[in-house]
């Protein structure tokens, strides 16, 4: 019995001590994070900028206290983007920044969220160059295959091949 008593006041004084606050850094005022991609088939192009906060939440509608710009770098040409407020399938609210713009393939952009004290929090973005895939003679030894290279392609996303067959 004695036994059980003691474990009982060591768990006991062990939860009494527990501390479930997090206390979140005071940096992170004015902090924000970009998530997106430039796409150099697309006429406009999107990036989300979202406020670092120290509570999880579903966003507000709002208007964000910055600005948003881009520069390519080879060139030196700056180009203004709009705030577009957006509500997510789940109910949260976003602000996607957009610009009318094509990047070029190959080219380096800065994006650059101004903010109201004077701080800034950029990106470097580079826009991967255009690769024409190469197209192999098929393998027909044990099975068909249709092998295609895609020479100095950085990164591949979304695969998609279709065979036309005549």
């Amino acid at each position: 019995m004695t036994v059980r008593l003691t474990l009982l006041v060591v768990a006991l004084a062990a939860l009494a001590g527990c501390d479930d606050s997090i206390d979140s850094p005071d940096s992170l005022a004015g902090t924000y994070t970009l998530w997106g991609a430039l796409d150099p088939r697309a006429d406009v192009q999107s990036v989300r900028v979202v406020p670092v906060r120290d509570t999880i939440g579903l966003g507000t509608a709002a208007p964000l206290s910055v600005t948003v710009t881009s520069t390519e770098l080879a060139t030196g040409a700056e180009t203004a983007w709009r705030d577009s407020v957006v509500t997510f399938r789940d109910g949260s609210i976003g602000h996607i920044y957009r610009a009318a713009f094509r990047p070029a393939y190959g080219s380096r952009h800065r994006i650059v969220v101004h903010r109201e004290d004077g701080g800034e929090v950029s990106a470097l973005v580079a826009v991967p160059p255009l690769v024409e895939p190469l197209h192999q003679a098929p393998q027909l030894a044990g099975g068909r295959r249709y092998p295609i290279l895609v020479p100095g392609a950085p990164q591949l996303n979304r695969r998609r091949v279709t065979y036309q067959l005549a």
